[in-house]
């Protein structure tokens, strides 16, 4: 299922390899970076999701982290067979909410964030 078969690499656009932001003036901003460096057909996501209410007390904190560590499990077996062809993801509990990253090849990297999602939201984990 998460097996790449694309490993084209994008020719690097000439205006340089620092970061773009796509959307502005929001309260979700969205930048772009490209890596000049290591030329890979790889691709890294990482989002924070902020709540006051994870912060609200020691209670909603340590909901928030049970809740964490309960999406870890049910994506324990499907994660496993992703690390095998190079495919990570973390979602863990911050001060202020959570934080949620995905990595690797980016022609698969689309399906394991989709299930992480799902399965942080109570949709099927795929």
């Amino acid at each position: 299922q998460y097996i790449p078969t694309n490993f084209t690499v994008l020719p690097l656009q000439p205006n340089g390899t620092s970061p773009v932001e796509l959307l502005s003036g929001s309260e979700m901003p969205l930048w772009y970076g490209r890596s000049a460096q290591f030329a890979q057909p790889k691709a890294y996501f990482e989002c924070a999701l902020d709540t006051a209410e994870v912060s609200r007390n020691s209670t909603t904190f340590a909901l928030a982290d049970l809740f964490a560590l309960a999406v870890s499990d049910a994506l324990e077996e499907t994660t496993a067979l992703a690390s095998l062809v190079g495919l990570d993801y973390d979602f863990s509990t911050t001060s202020t909410g959570f934080e949620m990253s995905v990595s690797g090849y980016s022609d698969t990297l689309q399906e394991l964030l989709t299930t992480v999602l799902e399965t942080v939201t109570g949709g099927t984990s795929g």
